[in-house]
């Protein structure tokens, strides 16, 4: 077992392991405020595994900001991974509690045209639900 925290919030969970591979939460070992009414049971879902969990929501939409060339906020380095382009990135931040938690998302250093927000609020809306993030 190792111990796992999103970068999301300030919960901790224990994670299964076999060999090198998750088989599955263990127990919680602490649930930050905002979540202390998720059962326990139900917590690892909500932060991870769900299709929209927390930490998914906010890895999933940032992948999707920095790799949609049409956005032009990311690029490719060297090693031939996408970052944002210098000058840009990305501020987040959560509102609400429990399992209806909403992800408040920033782009910094550009003023996004309407037509690029409805881009990414477009893919949000699709891939996670409708509210679940605000652009």
């Amino acid at each position: 077992m190792k111990t796992w925290s999103p970068d999301t919030c300030g919960c901790q969970i224990e994670e299964i392991y076999s060999g090198g591979s998750i088989t599955g939460p263990g127990q919680v070992i602490r649930k930050c405020a905002a979540h202390a009414s998720i059962l326990d049971a139900d917590l690892y879902g909500v932060l991870l595994t769900n299709p929209d969990g927390e930490n998914r929501r906010k890895n999933r939409l940032e992948k999707m900001l920095i790799e949609t060339s049409s956005l032009q906020l990311g690029q490719l380095n060297a090693s031939g991974v996408f970052e944002w382009r210098p000058g840009l990135g990305f501020s987040w931040e959560w509102t609400g509690e429990g399992s209806g938690r909403v992800l408040r998302v920033t782009v910094i250093g550009v003023n996004l045209t309407a037509a690029r927000k409805a881009t990414a609020q477009a893919f949000c809306d699709a891939t996670f639900g409708v509210g679940k993030v605000i652009v």
